[in-house]
């Protein structure tokens, strides 16, 4: 079992005008801010949009594509290691298999919040909906007793469809 102070640093209830907020809602809507403004605000997040676009012109442009990519990479690991402490506290263990299939459900969420798949188009706040919309629906699926292999293929089927608009949209 997890310390107490893991616990509570990574899983607790803070009490907020009333409500009872559990402390993931804040890191979650921490780190979508930061990303969101390092992304919106500054140079290394127009060169983030710029490799995701189109990575020769933006080489040719002068970005340092390899150097933008370690960092993207870099900051990739980190935030899923911070959901891999917040899951491993939440479910009190952890185990080297918790996030299978999680991977579906990135893709899902962001491509529900309207980022495309081709590259260079999409925001956080757009990603973080789309995970909002996703839970939701998992949610929902779950507790209508839905077969894990079901929500995979609804899944896949909203992928399919929210490509399908993207590309109507272009």
């Amino acid at each position: 079992l997890a310390p107490l102070s893991f616990k509570t640093l990574f899983a607790s209830n803070v009490d907020l005008l009333g409500l009872s907020i559990p402390t993931p809602v804040f890191y979650f809507l921490g780190i979508g801010i930061i990303a969101s403004f390092i992304l919106r605000r500054t140079g290394f997040g127009r060169h983030v949009y710029a490799v995701g676009g189109n990575e020769t012109a933006a080489r040719l442009s002068g970005v340092n594509v390899n150097r933008v990519k370690v960092i993207v990479f870099a900051a990739s690991g980190l935030l899923a290691g911070m959901a891999a402490l917040l899951h491993a506290a939440l479910v009190n263990q952890g185990s080297h298999i918790d996030g299978n299939g999680y991977e579906l459900n990135a893709i899902a969420a962001v491509v529900i919040g309207g980022t495309s798949l081709m590259g260079g188009v999409g925001t956080v706040v757009g990603s973080m909906i789309g995970a909002l919309t996703l839970s939701i629906l998992d949610n929902i699926l779950g507790l209508r007793n839905v077969q894990s292999e079901y929500q995979a293929i609804l899944k896949g089927i909203i992928i399919i469809l929210a490509v399908i608009i993207q590309r109507q949209r272009r």
